[in-house]
């Protein structure tokens, strides 16, 4: 080791510094571990994310564990296994199941770090690691031993990989969990989340408004930033993963559809909406199956309108009702009771308190004879519109 520096006041050594060529003594095992260990985190040195360095997994027998090649830190000293290390691992002849830690213990007295298999007491939890000056344990992998000599039946990875230096590079999805990178392209810092990821670090300096369509919206904002869509008119804030309206236009939509629907007597029938009129903020699609459903993009209250004409059956009651997530009560409903088998009009409008994400859909029902039609075209409409904040 490196020599060090001292300097002495009165009888006492109050001062130290290493390390220094030249000076007297020599830099201690202790000296070099409370140096080194603020360089670097304990754990396993990984190239990738989810990589296999010192990954412990079964043996070719029963009573044996294999231990990864790979690289590990523990309290600044340095540990390399250069090919898989097999462990022999006493087997569990008790009547309960065991917990066995795989471990890296780093032994000042004996000036090693090597990977042991820590036993647990059968019934009993795993056992706790040693962490103190002489002796320091850091985990690989957690073992179930099952009874009866039973082979290993369950290994659970316990490795604790260290950080990086922040990378610069376009695309840090390959990097450890945990580590920073800066990316170039965007000026940004992001996070590998542990899955793959990159997800950003807010920025407090970041208060511009980044301009977009509603097709083209960025998808790596942080809580609090703007955007304004210059084909919709609205500006919007990122909050909790999603978009919320600040201004702009007022959701409204007009829906209608194009031919007649018809529901049978005592089954209640979802109404479809193949034509918009208008719908401002994008909360329906007029294609395929989902076309029923009218998605609120911003919170308040909302005035519906529901404007049919249903075909002649006879007897029963005809029934319209705005749904709010596909329940009944509480919703905008329009009932009519004929006295003949003749046309009938249904209208309602009402008021209703609606939160980011629920759906609106209609619901048509009659107790009359046979199949009653909804007719189609300007005869049936749905009517959406926002009119007030939530209060």
């Amino acid at each position: 080791m490196s020599a060090q520096g001292s300097t002495t006041r009165g009888s006492y050594l109050s001062e130290r510094s290493f390390p220094f060529d030249g000076s007297v003594g020599y830099l201690s095992d202790e000296d070099w571990s409370q140096l080194a260990r603020i360089w670097q985190e304990d754990g396993v040195i990984a190239a990738t994310h989810g990589g296999t360095e010192l990954k412990v997994k079964s043996g070719s027998v029963p009573d044996e564990i294999i231990v990864s090649a790979g690289r590990a830190h523990i309290r600044g000293f340095y540990y390399v296994n250069d090919a898989d290390l097999g462990l022999v691992l006493n087997l569990n002849t008790g009547t309960s199941a065991r917990y066995d830690l795989v471990v890296l213990r780093l032994d000042v007295s004996l000036n090693t770090v090597t990977a042991v298999i820590k036993e647990g007491v059968p019934g009993s939890p795993e056992p706790v690691l040693t962490q103190n000056e002489s002796v320091f344990e850091i985990p690989l992998a957690r073992l179930t031993v099952p009874a009866n000599s039973a082979p290993v039946s369950t290994f659970v990875d316990r490795r604790q990989f260290i950080g990086r230096r922040i990378q610069v590079t376009d695309n840090g999805w390959y990097l450890a969990p945990g580590n920073i990178y800066y990316q170039p392209v965007s000026g940004r810092f992001y996070m590998n989340d542990g899955v793959g990821n990159g997800q950003p670090i807010a920025r407090v300096s970041d208060t511009r408004v980044h301009f977009c369509t509603s097709t083209t919206r960025p998808n790596d904002l942080a809580d609090g930033q703007l955007i304004y869509e210059t084909d919709t008119g609205n500006m919007l804030v990122f909050r909790f993963g999603a978009f919320q309206l600040v201004n702009g236009k007022p959701p409204m939509a007009v829906l209608r559809h194009s031919i007649e629907q018809g529901a049978a007597a005592n089954v209640g029938a979802i109404v479809s909406w193949d034509t918009e009129d208008v719908d401002n903020v994008s909360g329906h699609t007029p294609i395929g199956s989902a076309n029923s459903k009218y998605t609120v993009q911003r919170a308040g209250w909302y005035r519906v309108t529901i404007n049919a004409s249903c075909s002649p059956v006879s007897g029963g009651y005809r029934q319209l009702a705005v749904r709010r997530n596909g329940n009944m009560n509480g919703n905008v409903i329009a009932q009519a009771f004929p006295t003949s088998s003749t046309v009938v009009p249904l209208s309602a409008s009402g008021l209703m308190k609606l939160a980011v994400g629920d759906y609106l859909d209609v619901e048509f029902f009659h107790t009359g004879s046979g199949v009653c039609n909804l007719y189609g075209g300007a005869a049936t409409r749905f009517e959406i519109e926002w009119v007030s904040p939530l209060v």
